[in-house]
């Protein structure tokens, strides 16, 4: 039996990432290679067919379209563009029930030991249109939901095994360095693409792509060499990771700085957050406060104070806009500052000292190296 792949290593590193099944080939019997063979066999003769009326049907295309140039004085190729107008560019096909009852079917025929395309070839026409009516909405919406998920697997999930990473990432930088060709080519646009790395344990190899001698910028104008640049951004991607992203201080430094910015961005002038008297220092006085701040179950008070889990609950919310600046109204600031007035919090006060009311001589002199010289 051969043994299982083993995870790759950008795999391992995220297990809560769904990951992308790996391709297996199923035996075959004697019977399944016979039928398959037949069917290829088939295949081609369709295909055979197929070609030869598609080149006929370009023959009479051609015919006519000299016809109709030569009849009314234009041009063969004002007469093509007519003829094949249509859109340059087209999207995806998105999710419909016809592709989920597809996925669905072959699901099963495959949990079942059977060939999914044979089944799927036999349910065609009105077979089809029955099994389409007799799905419930319930079932539909859960087909259609299940072919959703697994598109987005394969194009968002982790690579089973290191070979299919260094695979998937050569393959994708080919054809991203030759699409900034042909752009180029049609567009005159210049540019180039790094790929690297993101951890010392996956087999990518770092390189760069661009389009008639982009690279040569980073030397004329930064005076450094591109693959210096690639080396730099591999050094920068290995070890980011392992600083310590993650850590509470960190996070409690990045939830400072996200509240700084939104009210300095707001006020459009530098304010030093006042976490302690906040409703005074910042509500009352500059006429903003921070939309949804979970204030019933959190009170307002530094990062460094507050538990761990809802420090990083809140840097979600602040990069997410959930919790964000606004500016309060004139009628919203009085009630705020009536509201405050009841309470009696206008302002912190400080600690009184331990010896108010008391008479207190002067400070007594430090002892200079001149005095001790007298003393002697």
């Amino acid at each position: 039996m051969p043994s299982e792949p083993t995870l790759s290593a950008h795999a391992s590193r995220n297990p809560l990432k769904p990951v992308q099944p790996s391709r297996q080939r199923q035996k075959q019997s004697d019977a399944t290679k016979a039928s398959r063979a037949l069917a290829a066999e088939l295949r081609r003769d369709r295909e055979a067919a197929f070609e030869a009326r598609v080149d006929e049907f370009f023959q009479l295309r051609a015919d006519t379209i000299e016809e109709l140039a030569t009849e009314f004085g234009k041009t063969k190729d004002l007469v093509t563009k007519i003829l094949v107008n249509g859109k340059g560019y087209g999207g995806k096909r998105s999710v419909n029930l016809k592709n989920a009852i597809a996925h669905d079917l072959t699901l099963q025929a495959n949990e079942a030991g059977e060939d999914g395309d044979l089944f799927i070839s036999k349910l065609s026409g009105e077979e089809y249109k029955i099994y389409k009516e007799s799905l419930s909405s319930t079932e539909k919406t859960r087909i259609l939901k299940q072919l959703s998920e697994k598109r987005d697997i394969r194009t968002h999930g982790a690579r089973a095994t290191n070979k299919a990473v260094a695979n998937d990432v050569i393959q994708t930088s080919t054809l991203i360095g030759k699409m900034l060709v042909e752009l180029y080519e049609r567009t005159g646009t210049r540019s180039a693409a790094f790929f690297t790395r993101a951890h010392p344990n996956d087999p990518a190899i770092p390189c760069m792509v661009d389009c008639e001698a982009t690279r040569n910028f980073f030397l004329d104008v930064l005076k450094i060499d591109h693959l210096d640049v690639v080396r730099k951004l591999e050094l920068w991607a290995c070890t980011r990771d392992q600083e310590g992203d993650d850590s509470i201080q960190t996070v409690q430094r990045k939830l400072t700085e996200l509240v700084a910015e939104g009210l300095r961005k707001l006020k459009n002038k530098k304010i030093d957050m006042k976490w302690e008297n906040y409703d005074v220092e910042i509500v009352s006085r500059y006429g903003v406060e921070l939309a949804n701040w979970p204030k019933n179950a959190l009170p307002m008070r530094r990062p460094s104070k507050l538990p761990a889990s809802e420090v990083r609950s809140i840097v979600t919310k602040l990069e997410s806009g959930e919790i964000h600046w606004v500016a309060l109204s004139t009628r919203q600031r009085e009630e705020r500052a009536a509201r405050l007035e009841e309470e009696g919090e206008g302002g912190k006060k400080r600690r009184e000292r331990s010896d108010k009311g008391k008479k207190r001589g002067p400070r007594r002199k430090k002892a200079t190296e001149s005095d001790d010289e007298q003393d002697d």
